[in-house]
């Protein structure tokens, strides 16, 4: 049996491409047969020093820099399983998250242990706690059990992959929670592997990229599209850990990027802060955009002022991420996710299951390898969303004649106003269209007249000052009178996830 240990897409490339840079963050640059190195005696490190063993749970809490990569693949390369989370947690939802999925080990940056302490706490499995950014002889000080990420490193005896079947759980991935509890994801080695093969299909890639992730590899749009997929390509990756859109365009020029991954909110900004006259830019064949929709007439005014066409995707992190996306060097079709990726089948039913005419709305369901295994221990949950082989998106779209999807909203999050169904993108979708709005979104409140009543959050342009009866009316250009919002709002921000999402349990409800 062939061994399906995910690790090996970096460690057996790297011997004919060792000199070449794999990744470079904060000036400093790891080549391949370094990162090969590093991984294979972490692995060691983590096998031999901290004791953990195929299975085992290592929670891992880095913003995008090098020790995240390392960490990864070694966690993944002894059979053991990772489990990548936000830095930006709030106490109490890592706490919970630790508590669940048991750790018997945590990575993170030195300077972040004072403020997790209580969290880390809530986890009594969480034995040893390896810290980056210290020495060796600081770590032993800092916290009982505590241990240095570098010394790991150099102590460490180099280790081969674990023999690893495909369907072994190789991560677990916390959903950003935007309906709920976050829940966790696993992802097994195939699911992960399929996706990536997947990706290196979608286009013919140059011998030599050059990637920019500056999207939180916590999440598995980078973790997948970005870091793995490049290791498999041979990449050079450029990991940012915070969104500056000069800096980021800067690097973009100055390293001659050839693929740029983002959120709408991101090339929203872009616009908005900086001058495409002052970036060459040429070198980026490819700027994609995923995780929450893009809206078309972001499309357009970035397409007009900076002359590139943002290639859109989609996918939930259930599906390792990426289950669609827009020819990357060919026909894009704005307001559409493209077709499914190679591998991938996408399949658009009514509520029975029964298959919805083209152009018909649906919810949306993907087969494949890369559909995960299920949900940690809610094997309840587990059998809603997997039946026959299909994953349930809850998420509802469309098929057109060319095999393109589209998305039109979440099934949990529609608004049924006087029994008729209304999708918050839709709506979301026309309010960008208001040159007076940065950002919008919808949700529904109780009505005691239509059971329901559509109410539009908005992010006002800071050169405007739009009215509500105007964007009001401009709705009722374009969506039915029932879609029409019937209050107008306006917030400084709307919440969102690290991913971009729209996190509507958070929208205020009074």
């Amino acid at each position: 049996m062939t061994n399906a240990n995910l690790s090996r897409l970096a460690c057996e490339i790297a011997p004919a491409i060792e000199s070449r840079p794999a990744l470079i963050a904060d000036d400093r640059t790891l080549r391949y047969g370094e990162l090969a190195t590093a991984v294979e005696k972490l692995a060691g490190g983590f096998a031999d020093a901290l004791g953990i063993r195929a299975g085992d749970r290592v929670a891992l809490l880095l913003p995008n820099r090098i020790e995240f990569a390392i960490a990864y693949l070694a966690t993944i390369r002894i059979g053991a399983v990772i489990v990548p989370l936000n830095p930006a947690l709030a106490t109490k939802e890592l706490g919970d998250i630790l508590a669940e999925c048991r750790p018997r080990a945590i990575v993170l940056l030195d300077s972040a242990l004072d403020a997790t302490s209580d969290a880390r706490a809530a986890a009594p499995t969480i034995e040893r706690t390896v810290l980056v950014g210290t020495s060796e002889a600081s770590a032993e000080t800092r916290a009982p059990g505590a241990v240095s990420f570098d010394a790991l490193v150099g102590g460490g005896s180099p280790r081969a992959a674990a023999p690893t079947r495909d369907d072994d759980v190789a991560a677990i991935l916390y959903s950003s929670g935007t309906t709920g509890r976050p829940k966790g994801i696993l992802l097994s080695h195939r699911n992960m592997r399929a996706n990536v093969e997947s990706l290196a299909r979608v286009r013919e890639w140059d011998d030599h990229e050059t990637f920019l992730t500056v999207l939180p590899l916590f999440h598995g749009y980078a973790a997948t599209a970005m870091l793995l997929l490049g290791l498999r390509l041979g990449a050079t990756n450029l990991l940012e850990s915070r969104f500056v859109p000069p800096r980021i365009l800067e690097r973009i020029q100055s390293y001659r990027v050839t693929f740029f991954a983002g959120v709408p909110p991101m090339y929203s900004v872009f616009l908005k802060t900086c001058d495409p006259a002052d970036y060459d830019l040429s070198s980026c064949r490819v700027f994609l955009s995923g995780a929450a929709p893009l809206p078309v007439p972001l499309f357009e005014q970035f397409r007009d002022r900076f002359g590139i066409e943002i290639v859109e995707g989609y996918g939930p992190q259930e599906c390792s991420p990426v289950v669609s996306v827009n020819p990357m060097l060919g026909r894009v079709k704005p307001g559409t996710v493209g077709p499914p990726i190679p591998d991938v089948d996408v399949a658009i039913t009514d509520d029975a299951g029964n298959p919805c005419a083209t152009g018909e709305d649906g919810e949306i369901r993907v087969r494949g390898d890369n559909v995960m295994l299920g949900y940690y221990e809610k094997p309840e949950e587990t059998a809603r969303v997997l039946e026959d082989g299909w994953y349930r998106t809850g998420d509802m779209g469309r098929l057109d004649d060319d095999g393109f999807l589209s998305i039109t909203g979440r099934i949990k999050e529609m608004i049924i106003v006087n029994g008729e169904n209304v999708y918050p993108a839709e709506v979301e979708a026309v309010l960008h269209q208001h040159e007076s709005i940065a950002d919008a979104a919808v949700k529904g409140m109780p009505d005691p007249v239509r059971g329901e009543r559509v109410v539009a959050f908005v992010v006002a342009r800071p050169d405007a000052t739009p009215d509500d009866r105007a964007i009001v009316a401009h709705c009722t250009r374009s969506l039915a009178p029932f879609k029409v919002p019937h209050d107008v709002r306006f917030v400084d921000a709307i919440p969102r996830s690290a991913a971009g999402k729209i996190l509507r349990l958070e929208l205020p409800d009074a």
